[in-house]
């Protein structure tokens, strides 16, 4: 359709047309260019195709045959890399280390009062049943995964980004991890099950048996979904969309007009996020995959997963199945800008609603899996370590320096206590209401120590450090488990 008018237009107008096609084409490629590049594009675009005006049918051709090959020819798909050192000795006699990151799990004595019915008491009774020490007052001091798992794995904690121990873009790859060099160490030997947002393979001096990866926001995951072919085609262009920079630019701008006083600003809807990452679905795969390779581990291993699990997007019921009414899907925030709120009232109630069905899932893909593990005979015999890396973030306010004078106390319950349980020899099951980071919980695990400061730390913007600040009073009393049952 698109080439059709523009070989039906002519002259300046069929330039024009042209330009803001490779405009936006040059928008999605290069993934958020700056509007100064993507203006000269324009301008640039604009006169070539004046001058080109002869060859025009075979300049649009040669746009679809490589959009057409791009993404068709070369589609996204789960890539496994293996990477064991041949000259490793294997240490069989070493029980397994299993350690699983639930992204985006919230700790539960962070749940909002009327929200999740006795997901609570299920949650404490889920891990403890199983000799699990959960702590209930754990939290991140950070409000991005990167940061959080950066230090996490170090042992860390600081006011600046984790760039000590990562590679400072996208894709992130850790770089340096303690924990993974205390485990090898020992003689253990890695194998890592990861999305495509951060490579935990690349650490020097690790030995890594294998490195699985999945793309969390690859569309491919749409097409084995049981919804009409309008909504997955809705979804795949959508996944485009998402990579503009001129989108952003122009949802900006039209929310920020919404926040007027005239009449057309109250009746305009807000430009809300429409869902882009299925990173749940392939967590529902990576689960059983998991199971299968420590149940036939001959030990010396660690199973080092970092799952996209209760994370948003929220699209799956309390017993794991996607829900087929996509109205019934939702994303944790209806805009990602610092500068925009990220939830109002009703919509983080609304939200919450999703976000337990998919954490009940959660709690019910675990409950499976240690099953599976015991019958296999390798549940009593390993160490297990699974933690969140935030909270749910399903935030009012985006807590950051700039935003510190509209924070309230649910900002900071909403964006870092987390997951963290335990079952190691010599550890008693329990639960625990002390608060604790998690850097501080992952030392105290492994006999080293911890970090001692108790501060979580907000985007200051830029290259500035982050901003230190205490957790709210209210969460740092411990809560009592009878108040919460």
């Amino acid at each position: 359709c698109i080439g059709v008018v523009v070989v039906k237009t002519t002259g300046p107008i069929q330039g024009l047309v042209l330009a803001v096609i490779i405009t936006v084409a040059v928008d999605l490629c290069l993934k958020g260019e700056s509007q100064v590049v993507l203006l000269s594009v324009f301008v640039l675009a604009f006169l070539i195709t004046l001058l080109l005006r002869q060859h025009i049918t075979l300049l649009i051709t040669a746009m679809c045959l490589a959009a057409l090959s791009a993404n068709v020819f070369v589609p996204p798909g789960e890539t496994t890399a293996l990477e064991e050192a041949p000259e490793a000795v294997v240490r069989t006699e070493l029980p397994p280390v299993i350690h699983i990151i639930l992204d985006e799990y919230m700790g539960v004595d962070a749940l909002p009062g009327g929200v999740g019915g006795n997901l609570r008491s299920d949650t404490i009774e889920l891990f403890v049943n199983n000799g699990f020490n959960l702590s209930g007052g754990a939290y991140s001091q950070y409000f991005t995964t990167y940061n959080s798992i950066g230090n996490t794995l170090n042992y860390a904690s600081s006011n600046v980004d984790a760039w000590a121990y990562l590679e400072a873009k996208e894709p992130y790859t850790l770089t340096s991890s303690a924990y993974f060099e205390q485990l090898a160490s020992q003689g253990y030997r890695f194998r890592i099950y990861q999305s495509s947002f951060l490579d935990y393979c690349r650490v020097p001096g690790i030995s890594y048996r294998s490195c699985s990866t999945y793309a969390a926001e690859s569309i491919k995951y749409v097409e084995s979904l049981q919804i009409p072919a309008h909504e997955k085609a809705g979804f795949i262009l959508s996944d485009f969309w998402r990579l503009s920079a001129l989108r952003a630019t122009f949802r900006a701008a039209y929310n920020r007009a919404l926040g007027g006083s005239s009449l057309l600003a109250r009746s305009l809807p807000f430009w809300s996020n429409r869902i882009t990452s299925f990173g749940p679905l392939p967590a529902l795969q990576t689960f059983a995959r998991l199971a299968e390779d420590v149940s036939t581990s001959p030990g010396g291993e660690v199973f080092f997963a970092h799952l996209l699990i209760p994370h948003s997007a929220y699209i799956l019921d309390e017993n794991c199945a996607v829900h087929a009414d996509t109205r019934q899907w939702r994303t944790r925030l209806i805009t990602e800008h610092a500068s925009e709120r990220p939830n109002t009232h009703a919509s983080r109630l609304l939200t919450y609603g999703a976000y337990v069905k998919q954490l009940r899932c959660t709690n019910r893909l675990l409950g499976d899996f240690f099953a599976e593990l015991e019958t296999s005979g390798q549940f009593g015999r390993s160490t297990i370590v699974i933690h969140g890396d935030h909270g749910s973030r399903i935030n009012l306010t985006w807590p950051t320096k700039a935003n510190l004078e509209h924070l309230v106390d649910s900002d900071f319950t909403d964006g870092f206590p987390t997951l963290f349980a335990l079952k190691s020899p010599g550890t008693l099951a329990g639960f625990a209401r002390d608060r604790s980071t998690l850097s501080a919980l992952l030392a105290e695990a492994m006999g080293v120590q911890g970090p001692d400061d108790p501060r979580v730390f907000l985007y200051a913007g830029g290259e500035q450090p982050l901003l230190s600040h205490p957790m709210p009073s209210a969460w740092m009393a411990p809560r009592s488990l009878s108040s919460a049952r």
